[in-house]
């Protein structure tokens, strides 16, 4: 990935003027690189933390590398062909003005450092700042979305009113101001983004466990309790996305209902006891499938 950045760099070398303008590895290091699939991605994180944001550094780093190398190289090409350009070539005719010449092969340095240094002062035209500006608005939009996307589920997950507020705060700010720091916001965000993936997995699981296991009621309502498995009491009503999970000594430890979210204790012990229950009942299904159907 860290190969395919540096050639992307190395092909635009806007992009790479408007990372440098902003900072260069500093700056990229409190970027962040998010995705709302809901599902946690290798790539994500923020800064370093984020496999992303390394290999974008290290092709940043490379690509720059490369390419101060190769303007160093030319200028000096430049800066030398000017100074042969303006030597006089000895003729044969000539030979006997050789101190001359020595006198002014003496004074060469000053030229060529005159000239590099010239050279060295040129830089480059840039005809694709808009085209970067509107490339950096698009990650700055992409960045206030998912800050939106937060609140939400902060909301949902049932977080206090003062936390909501400081999202929405941060959100602001960060529309001001896009070099506001958000360390501490992707931090938390992350917290209750892993958080709403765990419910979101546990409930799909005791969807199955109760659809499979349990019985309905008048109501419509799916219920099991699995007394030869640590006693977890399930209750579902899919059509109204309203769940119920509590463990052996009655605690409720997720109920959802309205799309409110009330947690109690939701581990990751408990969700690998669910895993344990759907990998139990898959299995069986399949035997049954193989048994009865399968030749």
């Amino acid at each position: 990935m860290a190969e395919i950045l540096q050639t992307r760099f190395e092909q635009y070398p806007e992009l790479m003027e408007a990372v440098t303008q902003r900072g260069g590895v500093e700056w990229l290091k409190q970027c962040s690189y998010l995705v709302s699939s809901g599902t946690k991605n290798f790539w994500e994180g923020k800064g370093l933390e984020s496999a992303y944001i390394r290999a974008l550094t290290q092709g940043y780093t490379k690509a720059l590398e490369n390419i101060n190398s190769q303007v160093v190289e030319n200028q000096l090409a430049e800066a030398i062909q000017l100074t042969s350009n303006q030597a006089p070539q000895p003729t044969p005719k000539e030979t006997e003005q050789t101190s001359f010449t020595l006198k002014n092969q003496t004074q060469s340095p000053q030229t060529l450092n005159a000239a590099i240094q010239q050279s060295l002062s040129l830089t480059p035209a840039n005809s694709h700042t808009s085209s970067i500006d509107k490339t950096l608005n698009t990650i700055k939009q992409s960045t206030i979305q998912n800050l939106q996307n937060w609140y939400e589920a902060a909301k949902k997950l049932g977080r206090t009113e003062k936390y909501i507020n400081r999202i929405q705060e941060v959100t602001n700010q960060y529309k001001t101001d896009s070099s506001f720091n958000l360390e501490k916001a992707f931090k938390a965000m992350s917290r209750d983004i892993r958080e709403l993936q765990q419910i979101n997995e546990i409930t799909k699981l005791a969807q199955k466990v109760a659809k499979t296991l349990g019985q309905e009621d008048v109501n419509g309502i799916m219920s099991v309790k699995t007394e030869s498995y640590k006693n977890y009491q399930i209750a579902t009503k899919a059509q109204e996305q309203t769940y119920l999970i509590k463990d052996k000594d009655n605690n409720v430890l997720l109920y959802i209902r309205e799309n409110k979210i009330q947690v109690n204790n939701l581990n990751e012990e408990v969700i690998n006891d669910f895993r344990f229950m759907y990998f139990r009942i898959e299995n069986s299904l399949q035997d049954v499938k193989k048994e009865l159907i399968e030749r």
